[in-house]
């Protein structure tokens, strides 16, 4: 299982080596990532955490960036 990081559905990449495919951690696995990843989609959703919207500056990472340098 990976996580598909690419330009899709609006976002945007900073660099072309931004495009990358990343193995999910055996942990994550086990703690029920693929079984949540399942009922975002039933549900209808395209993101993996579809109710994190973007700040001001059109990212969706802002706040979690800025809280994790504090």
């Amino acid at each position: 299982w990976i996580f598909d990081v690419h330009e899709h559905g609006g976002k945007q990449l900073k660099t072309a080596s931004s495009k990358r495919q990343v193995p999910i951690h055996e942990a994550l696995i086990k703690l029920g990532l693929l079984n949540y990843h399942q009922s975002v989609a039933n549900a209808g959703h395209l993101r993996l955490f579809p109710d994190i919207k973007p700040a001001s500056d059109g990212y969706e990472s802002s706040a979690f960036s800025k809280r994790f340098g504090r």
